[in-house]
């Protein structure tokens, strides 16, 4: 364990969702490794259109299983999605000026690799 090659308890080895690479992560949820993993507060850049977001968590649905409301089709089928994995994991973001009570704001779907964190090239 402490050479990196059996996983630590509570996680277990796949690949990550995020950077495609094998990694420990989680048991439960989605397979994210840390340097992946989205936090609840932290910004990121939408790659599509170079606005700023906000995270407000990681699902555990994949772009394939999350519909879009008034959309009629899912994350992965939504137009501006076309280039992402469809089984990417979800994230909901909230657009940072959109009101004063964080919970309170509407909610998006992203799929989690359409998202640039900090340090990363932002618009593909």
């Amino acid at each position: 364990m402490t050479e990196g090659r059996v996983p630590p308890p509570g996680r277990r080895r796949d690949r990550c969702a995020g950077c495609r690479r094998e990694a420990f992560v989680p048991e439960d949820g989605p397979p994210v490794c840390d340097a992946c993993r989205p936090e609840r507060g932290n910004g990121a850049t939408d790659r599509e259109t170079g606005d700023t977001v906000v995270v407000h968590r990681l699902t555990d649905e994949t772009a394939a299983e999350r519909a879009v409301p008034g959309a009629d089709c899912t994350v992965a089928d939504y137009p501006a999605n076309g280039n992402y994995p469809d089984d990417d994991p979800v994230v909901e973001v909230v657009y940072p000026f959109d009101g004063p009570d964080f919970d309170d704001r509407r909610r998006y779907a992203f799929p989690l690799s359409r998202l640039a964190v900090p340090g990363e090239t932002p618009v593909a």
